[in-house]
């Protein structure tokens, strides 16, 4: 049986309605009561939501602050490896020191004997690239107050450090003015007497600074020791070579080194 093809919709039929949304309307309030606790409601999703970002903030500058803090860590315990090379070399630059006071004090005298071979300390560059970024950049300041400190005072030890490695080789090329020369003027000794005055000063600022800055990193901060990355023998130190060597033998010595 064939269907019918249904009816075409009546034009003049009222239109069906179209359903209706369901918006809920705000109720009025109809009490102090009631409108305190709206306010409430609101009150405390704010601080729901305020809460939540500090948290979040805080944990962040909480990780930026670990990342810092290690960082700058691993920059200082590097630089004291490497400044442990000095420390190795100190028995050497003190038994130098009084060998130079005994041969200036025998200066016009028989017993003076003209050294060879004076050398000088190998000097040591120190990083501090890692901890001038954090306090540019204010990392350090998310660190605790203690750490802040103990920091700052190591590098400002590094930066004294520095300064007076710059200045050891003036004295120690005046006492080199020594090498070779048996019948040294006054004038050569009172300069060499007033550079070893000064050599002693340098050496013993850089031992000061080291001893301190190495007991707050180590014991105070609690880092631990690394491998140094350069570590030079006690046979490559041109202050541990003989004061007697033959001048021509150190300076050949050197080159081999280099």
């Amino acid at each position: 049986m064939t269907d019918l093809p249904a009816d075409p919709p009546d034009p003049t039929a009222d239109p069906q309605p179209e359903p209706e949304m369901d918006i809920h309307k705000p109720k009025p309030v109809h009490s102090w009561r009631e409108f305190a606790s709206e306010i409430a409601v609101i009150v405390i999703g704010i601080c729901i939501a305020l809460i939540g970002e500090q948290i979040i903030e805080k944990i962040h500058e909480r990780i930026v602050a670990g990342e810092a803090r290690e960082q700058i860590e691993n920059e200082l315990a590097t630089d004291f490896a490497i400044l442990n090379n000095r420390t190795r070399e100190e028995p050497c630059i003190a038994r130098r020191l009084e060998a130079l006071d005994r041969t200036i004090a025998a200066a016009g005298t028989p017993a003076y004997v003209a050294p060879k071979w004076i050398g000088k300390p190998a000097s040591w560059d120190n990083q501090i690239g890692r901890w001038q970024a954090a306090s540019q950049s204010g990392r350090v300041a998310l660190l605790p107050k203690k750490e802040q400190g103990l920091m700052s005072f190591i590098y400002s030890q590094i930066a004294a450090l520095q300064a007076v490695q710059a200045d050891e080789p003036t004295q120690w090329s005046q006492l080199q003015a020594l090498q070779g020369v048996t019948h040294p003027s006054q004038g050569l000794i009172d300069a060499a007497r007033l550079a070893l005055i000064r050599a002693r000063y340098d050496d013993e600022g850089i031992r000061i600074r080291i001893n301190q800055s190495s007991h707050a990193l180590f014991n105070e901060l609690g880092v631990a020791h690394v491998k140094s990355p350069v570590v030079v023998p006690m046979n490559e130190f041109s202050m541990c070579w003989p004061i007697d060597l033959p001048t021509d033998e150190g300076y050949r010595r050197l080159e081999a080194d280099d």
